[in-house]
């Protein structure tokens, strides 16, 4: 007997799990069951759903042993698909990877996509689609999760303490969306230093300081990217930044406590001030390090040589006194 989910124009084969049908056939429906293409929801084994191209898959992958699904990849679609995501996706209890890059996807995250509901998910790619709302706490229960992408998204609110819970987490991208609030400095636990990419970029509603304990044991990062991009063109704009991070930055042992980082970017939070750490400006020195602060915050004066190429914009100094005798005609 074949399996089949509520709307019965998607049938799966005999032997697949109810649960696993169920979820790929109601995603088959609420993006518009334009993926009939790929063989979805035509009778046959759900592990049948792919075209493959070379060494690439599109649609679904089985694991061997257990003929359920551990990946979903329909990447870069034409035409794009667009629609929503179910929250039966969260029925997908083998799952390790789910990637939907550059689609027309739009609604906000399931909840189900967190937590207990998958818990083999290791790799989450939303990037380049059109999702809105917040990202979910119940995120930060999915364990198994290394790498996390939802850039390029229309994703507020802030980013949950919850995230510093996902111990083996080694990317996150949340650029160009609207994030707004602090930094949670629940991020520095993430898996004793796994984190490597962590790029926020284009968030100009973050706001609040940069705090230290999300750089004191980050020796994995390579690229801490916080630039945002909201004014920073000087050449246009007549105004520098337009970024909400403010104080000074973190004095702590930067040589030591990012030994690994290759890319910082802080361009555009014109409200940094303070003097900048020598220990931040030696790591900056090295050839091995590229670095952005421009237009950020006006920084005290004398700017140590080793931040000299972030091209840093020192603060202005008040003008000169000149004693009102010199302006008198001598004679």
């Amino acid at each position: 007997m074949l399996h089949s989910s509520s709307a019965a124009a998607c049938s799966c084969g005999p032997h697949d799990v109810a649960s696993d049908c169920t979820a790929l056939c109601d995603l088959y429906h609420a993006t518009g069951q334009q993926l009939a293409y790929l063989g979805w929801g035509n009778g046959s084994s759900i592990c049948t759903w792919a075209l493959q191209h070379g060494d690439q898959r599109t649609g679904i992958l089985c694991d061997e042993a257990t003929g359920r699904p551990s990946e979903v990849v329909l990447e870069q679609l034409f035409p794009p698909m667009g629609g929503t995501l179910p929250s039966s996706l969260g029925l997908l209890s083998t799952l390790k990877k789910l990637s939907l890059w550059q689609n027309d996807v739009s609604g906000s995250l399931p909840r189900t996509l967190g937590g207990k509901s998958l818990p083999s998910l290791s790799s989450l790619n939303l990037d380049n689609n059109k999702f809105s709302g917040t990202i979910a706490s119940s995120l930060g229960g999915t364990r198994a999760l290394t790498a996390l992408a939802l850039s390029s998204n229309r994703i507020s609110g802030t980013l949950p303490p919850e995230l510093g819970d996902l111990r083996g987490l080694t990317i996150l991208w949340g650029s160009e969306n609207a994030l707004s609030g602090t930094l949670p400095p629940e991020l520095g636990k993430v898996g004793g230093g796994s984190l490597v990419y962590l790029d926020l970029f284009d968030n100009p509603r973050i706001s609040g300081t940069l705090p230290a304990a999300l750089l004191a044991n980050a020796s994995r990062l390579t690229t801490l990217d916080l630039s945002s991009t909201g004014l920073q063109d000087l050449s246009r704009s007549g105004r520098a930044g337009g970024g909400a991070l403010s104080g000074t930055l973190p004095a702590l042992d930067w040589e030591r406590s990012l030994p690994s980082l290759s890319w910082f970017n802080l361009r555009g939070h014109a409200a940094l001030s303070g003097s900048l750490p020598p220990s931040f400006c030696e790591l900056m020195g090295r050839a091995s390090v590229d670095c952005d602060l421009r237009p950020g915050g006006a920084f005290e004066r004398p700017i140590p040589d080793g931040c000299a190429k972030c091209k840093v914009r020192t603060a202005m100094l008040p003008p000169r006194r000149t004693p009102l005798y010199g302006w008198l005609p001598l004679s």
